[in-house]
């Protein structure tokens, strides 16, 4: 029964050094495997934070826009909330954010943004302007043919 023992003690031995040279193989390919989906994770988040400031962005610069021009308009936050999510879901969907040839100049076209945005703001104040000095013009112009067309008819007569 000992050289049974022997020979069991062997063969397992055996296959316990057949199972030990496989595990670093199969630990490694799960090492990469973690890595890599590290990495994908760590890609998926900069790309959900990319595309969330760029549909912030957006939607601000449409807010913005929108409030110059209609001024009485408003947006409520639920609302805006809402527009930031599937737009970042859509810009997410195509890609998101920059091309990585444009990403270099992102400062350049936020601030090119911000001075349309501005300056829209002021072409609208400026034509609010004119038509706000237009109509005072008109309403000038009106009061004096008014007036001149009084002085030219005879004053009533106060009986004493």
């Amino acid at each position: 029964m000992s050289e049974t023992t022997e020979n069991l003690d062997d063969q397992t031995a055996n296959n316990l050094e057949l199972l030990g040279a496989d595990i670093p193989d199969e630990n490694e390919d799960l090492e990469q495997s973690f890595q890599d989906d590290e990495a994908r994770s760590a890609e998926d988040e900069a790309a959900e934070q990319a595309a969330r400031a760029g549909a912030q962005m957006a939607v601000s610069f449409a807010k913005t826009l929108t409030r110059m021009k209609y001024p009485y308009v408003e947006i409520d936050e639920t609302s805006e909330h809402q527009v930031i999510d599937k737009t970042a879901a859509v810009l997410r969907k195509y890609g998101g954010g920059l091309p990585p040839w444009l990403e270099p100049y992102r400062e350049e076209i936020e601030l090119g943004m911000v001075l349309a945005g501005v300056g829209f703001g002021v072409v609208v104040q400026v034509k609010q302007h004119e038509a706000e000095e237009a109509e005072k013009a008109a309403k000038a112009e009106q009061e004096k043919k008014q007036r001149e067309s009084e002085a030219g008819q005879p004053e009533h007569e106060v009986a004493e």
